[in-house]
């Protein structure tokens, strides 16, 4: 993993991405006054940051029972980050009728792109391929000719391409672009979003 200091903070650099994509995300629905979606966006956001960040009691408690201000500096992992994945779909799944399924696959693919541009970005690394990523991603949230579960659909399956590019197909990046179609398909199901 490759990490960034910022005076004494050391932070991933996925992280960091991840971050500043959730807050670009949010920054622009609340400029377009999307109260709604912004409102289930931001309680997603911080649902997965506390599950994620507090899984470590549940994977390592020995760890917080002997040293209580781990909780600050540890997370749970991967078995944590699918933790909280698993609570945002079941908080999705929950506020169903209210949620704009339209908008939140679209605003899912703009966090995506946002961050699969801004870890080059920030590791400094900025090659051919992330401008075609950047580029499909994008063509793929713009296009009106498709349903937004088929947009969904050829977005996953690019990006799938270009982790497979670098080893990453099975990778949590890979998994995850999975799991959201699932789900998102799952949802389709019983549904109807168009």
């Amino acid at each position: 993993m490759n990490w960034i200091t910022v005076g004494s903070l050391t932070v991933p650099i996925a992280q960091l991405a991840l971050g500043l994509a959730f807050a670009i995300a949010a920054c622009y629905l609340w400029l377009t006054k999307k109260q709604a979606l912004l409102d289930v966006y931001g309680n997603a956001v911080l649902l997965f940051i506390l599950v994620w960040k507090l899984s470590v009691l549940v994977f390592s408690f020995e760890l917080i029972v002997q040293a209580p201000l781990s909780l600050l500096y540890f997370n749970g992992g991967k078995q944590g980050f699918w933790l909280a994945m698993a609570a945002v779909f079941l908080y999705l799944a929950w506020k169903g009728p209210t949620v704009p399924w339209k908008q939140t696959i679209k605003l899912w693919m703009a966090v995506m792109v946002l961050y699969e541009i801004l870890v080059p970005l920030i590791y400094g690394h900025v090659g051919w391929e992330v401008w075609v990523r950047l580029a499909g991603g994008a063509f793929f949230i713009g296009w009106r000719a498709l349903s937004f579960l088929q947009a969904l659909s050829l977005f996953t399956l690019w990006q799938l391409l270009f982790e497979s590019l670098t080893d990453g197909l099975f990778s949590t990046n890979g998994w995850v672009y999975i799991a959201v179609a699932i789900f998102f398909g799952m949802i389709r199901r019983r549904r109807q979003i168009e």
